[in-house]
This record gives C-alpha cells, structure tokens and sequence, in this order.
C-alpha cells in the first residue's frame, strides 16, 4: 500500500529528461528514511503473508466489491448506533443527535437491501455522473488525439 501512495511514486520516480532533477535517495534525510521505509515494508509484507488480520481485510474489501452499497449501509447503520451511544455516554445526548441517528439507521437499512455489485452500480447514471465530475481531465495530447509525432510532422 505505502509503495502504490502518490508520494512514495513522486519520491521514487524515474526522472524525465526534460527536467533537472535531485535524486532524493541519495541524500542523507530523504534516502535514510525511504531505506527505513523498504526495510520496514519488508518485514511487514513478510509478516501479512500468513496473517490472519490481512486475510480479513481482503475478505472484506472483495465483500465491499461485491455489494458496496449492502457494505455502506451496514456502515451508516454502525454510526446510527453507535453515535448515539457515544454522545450520550460523553455529553448527555441530545433530541437533535437522536434524530440524525435514526436518519441513518433508516438510511442504511434501505442500502443493505440492494445486492448490485460494483460493474452493475458503476452503470448506473448516478455512478456515472459521479465519476465524470471527480475524474481528472485527460493530458491535452490525449485529449486531441495528436501525439509529438504529429506535431513534427505538421511543422515540417
């Protein structure tokens, strides 16, 4: 997981020609801690090999895969119930948070009734129009459809 990260890349990254670049492991701060970080993430994927705790993480997230709104709806039941419980016990409760707490049990209880998968919800025009809106933009040359190639061929 901390291999796949956005800055665990950026810090290992090939460097492009184009840039000048400072290879951070070489350096004694940056290089220090991400020879920590490979030796630490080796023993750790040694130790999730047979790890019980790994193996249900992974049962759980193929299970949320499977039917990602059942697996929200439990979770929003979960708060609904254990928000209450937690307010009351720390500040004496109140009529407003017993409300929310039954909105989202109510809620929750309508989504653990839908047993689509993720391909299946993914289809669906809501899905949809949640990705285009939170999906990145394409880089220009993509978006053209034109590549370097026909860049030099246009200006020759």
């Amino acid at each position: 997981m901390v291999r796949q990260s956005a800055i665990y890349r950026w810090l290992t990254a090939e460097p492009d020609p184009d840039v000048i670049v400072i290879d951070l492991r070489e350096t004694r701060t940056v290089g220090l801690f991400l020879r920590l970080l490979d030796w630490m993430l080796a023993i750790l994927v040694a130790a999730a090999s047979g790890s019980r705790l790994v193996r249900a993480g992974q049962t759980t997230a193929a299970w949320i895969h499977a039917v990602p709104l059942r697996a929200l709806g439990v979770a929003t039941v979960l708060v609904g119930t254990v928000s209450p419980v937690v307010t009351i016990v720390t500040t004496g409760g109140s009529p407003a948070m017993l409300g929310v707490a039954v909105v989202l049990i109510g809620g929750g209880a309508i989504a653990m009734r839908d047993r689509r998968d993720w391909e299946a919800l993914r289809e669906t025009r809501v899905v949809t129009l949640l990705i285009e809106a939170f999906e990145p933009p394409a880089p220009p040359a993509e978006a053209d459809g034109a590549t370097d190639d026909d860049d030099e061929q246009r200006s020759s």
